[in-house]
């Protein structure tokens, strides 16, 4: 099945939890953290070792989240069919709790750990990257779930960890651009947050269309619109 996965799509889920509503205001407060205090008096330079160490390390956990749920999907390949409706009806109660018709309270629920680093750069970034992979429940849970479940029916295990590096990109690309970027973005985010009730929904109903169409067998004609 995820043979015929699309690739964009889940690179488009990355690109999307990056802008999430719960996520796009803390950006500036990731970078400060990345950079190892107050953004305002670091170089280019220095945002930007910060937020390579951050996506680094949530890019590792990612890839081998999406390997463990491969290899537990083989250990299930004989229930394969039935584990492609389940994922189906999940996706669709995701992407209904993510546009704000359900209530979940396990998904709203937030975990975070908060760190405050001074001066500490790259090492301390690559932590604060696992620990997000980690937190964050409400923001990355819905798009990460429906990656994995993906991961879990991929045929190899380099297909499942290609799926999550395929996401973590479509994660991290903008964080770096914003490390480059950071006044720009301070703008640009501003009139995101603007429509951030239009993103929550076409997020919520990209999720409910995967779900119904792998309840169906077939995810892979949502392909052709990405490609």
């Amino acid at each position: 099945m995820v043979k015929e996965a699309p690739i964009l799509l889940v690179f488009v889920e990355g690109i999307l939890t990056f802008v999430s509503p719960c996520m796009l205001p803390m950006i500036p407060l990731y970078i400060a953290y990345m950079a190892g205090g107050d953004v305002e008096g670091k170089s280019s330079f220095q945002r930007m070792a910060g937020t390579m160490g951050f996506v680094l390390g949530f890019t590792v956990i990612f890839v081998l989240m999406g390997m463990t749920a491969t290899t537990l999907g083989h250990l299930l390949k004989d229930y394969r069919e039935y584990l492609e409706r389940v994922g189906g009806v999940l996706l669709v109660i995701f992407g209904l709790f993510y546009a704000g018709v359900l209530k979940i309270p396990l998904l709203s629920r937030e975990r975070r750990m908060d760190l405050y680093v001074n001066g500490r750069g790259f090492l301390v970034s690559l932590l604060f990257g696992v620990i997000f992979s980690l937190g964050w429940t409400p923001c990355i849970g819905p798009f990460l779930g429906s990656v994995l479940w993906m991961a879990g029916l991929s045929e190899t295990l380099m297909q499942g960890a290609l799926l999550l590096f395929v996401y973590s990109l479509g994660l991290g690309i903008p964080f770096i651009l914003t490390g480059l970027m950071l006044d720009q973005f301070r703008s640009i985010s501003s009139k995101l947050m603007k429509y951030h009730r239009m993103i929550q929904v076409f997020s919520g109903l990209l999720l409910v269309l995967m779900g119904v169409l792998m309840i169906a067998g077939r995810l892979k004609y949502l392909s052709g619109l990405f490609v």
